[in-house]
């Protein structure tokens, strides 16, 4: 990647690939190793490395396929903010909602993301489904 690639930009094709391959090694490799992951419903409570992996594991399992696209993508050196609208199936149903995540970073590094949406819009859909 180029120099001129934002840690932000760096966040979304790392999130495109876990979408597509399941794999977490690309988001764990933006994060610092003090860092800390989490949603709306979860709160703070993944950090590290080993919290990283499992959140975003956790996030991949819940579909069958996903794939987010994005209206925002907004960072500099201190953080970002991604507006995104994910799409996808669940046990077969097709499921949508859109939300925001908020990254903070210091030294090349994210060492904060959370994740904004509505989850009683997304648990019914998983629910339903």
């Amino acid at each position: 990647m180029s120099d001129s690639t934002t840690i932000t930009e760096r966040f979304r094709d790392a999130l495109r690939s876990l979408e597509e391959s399941s794999s977490t090694d690309d988001l764990v490799d933006l994060y610092a190793s003090g860092c800390s992951v989490g949603n709306v419903v979860d709160g703070e409570a993944f950090s590290g490395h080993d919290g990283v992996r499992e959140f975003w594991t956790i996030y991949r399992e819940q579909f069958d396929e996903v794939s987010s696209e994005f209206a925002v993508i907004a960072g500099d050196d201190s953080g970002g903010v991604l507006e995104w609208t994910t799409t996808g199936t669940s046990n077969g149903h097709e499921v949508s909602y859109r939300g925001a995540t908020v990254l903070e970073v210091a030294d090349g590094e994210i060492t904060r993301s959370m994740a904004y949406y509505d989850p009683a819009d997304l648990g019914r859909q998983v629910v339903e489904s």
